[in-house]
């Protein structure tokens, strides 16, 4: 099994090849990666604009986490929470 691991932001993306499949896990979650016929990545059960390279999908997945985050931090102050 091959792997490489790379640090984005304080967050550990580590990419793990299998045969044909692949992981990425971003901070100890797991997160299939599926291949499309032209080559390029998406994560499995996350649908939004596929990457070309699984490195450069994880940080998407985290500026995406990250978006909604902020969000969710927005209409919790907006309705009185914390």
């Amino acid at each position: 099994m091959k792997h490489r691991v790379e640090e984005h932001e304080g967050h550990r993306i580590v990419i793990r090849e299998r045969e044909s499949d692949w992981e990425v896990v971003i901070d100890g979650a797991r997160h299939r990666a599926l291949r499309l016929p032209n080559g390029r990545y998406v994560l499995e059960r996350h649908a939004y604009e596929p990457a070309e390279d699984l490195v450069g999908l994880a940080v998407r997945y985290l500026a995406h986490l990250e978006r909604v985050r902020r969000v969710r931090e927005t209409q919790a102050h907006r309705h009185g929470g914390h």
